[in-house]
């Protein structure tokens, strides 16, 4: 019974994204995520499209960790207003990093909820 829960919950956490601790990472990726106008986008959600998420700090700030499965990855951002009943998104295609990468996303892209 015990193996059966351990394979039910190992098949959980990986389906919802989390990383077991023998998957290799790779460097991180690290930003801003701004409006068109150059003012931070602070609690804006980033994430990497098939891995990691994460919020935006008050100074539009991110960090992220990469899993090591592509060459490539894209980082998208999204801020949802409520008030003006818009979406507010950019993203960003970068190489994986084998180090450390910056990142600046513009969330140019505006649709109504």
């Amino acid at each position: 019974m015990r193996p059966l829960l351990l394979a039910a919950t190992l098949l959980a956490l990986s389906a919802s994204g989390c990383t077991m601790p023998w998957q290799p990472e790779v460097g991180p990726i690290v930003g801003k995520v701004v409006y068109p106008s150059g003012l931070p986008a602070s609690t804006a959600l980033v994430q990497v499209l098939g891995g990691h998420t994460t919020f935006t700090s008050f100074d539009g700030s991110f960090y992220l960790s990469v899993p090591a499965h592509a060459e490539t990855v894209t980082v998208a951002a999204r801020e949802y207003w409520g008030t003006y009943a818009v979406i507010h998104s950019g993203s960003v295609r970068v190489p994986v990093p084998q180090g450390s990468v910056r990142v600046r996303i513009v969330l140019s892209e505006e649709s109504p909820i």
